[in-house]
């Protein structure tokens, strides 16, 4: 996989919920990883923790281009 974008929607969850999430997301490897803001604060600095290489921060104006 090459990139998971857009909001995970994990803000309203617990910790034990966002820290299996971000061990599926180790376990399916993809090259970089996009979070909007409904994603959660938390899910994001777990993601920063575990993952920092893969993680893009998008804000307003942010635009991704995937090449062919």
């Amino acid at each position: 996989m090459h990139a998971v974008v857009g909001g995970w929607h994990l803000s309203p969850y617990p910790d034990e919920l966002i820290a299996k999430t971000v061990e599926a997301t180790k376990e399916i490897n993809p090259d970089y990883l996009i979070p909007m803001h409904c994603t959660g604060l938390r899910t994001i600095m777990a993601i920063q923790r575990e993952m920092p290489e893969k993680l893009i921060m998008p804000s307003t104006g942010t635009r991704v281009v995937f090449g062919g």
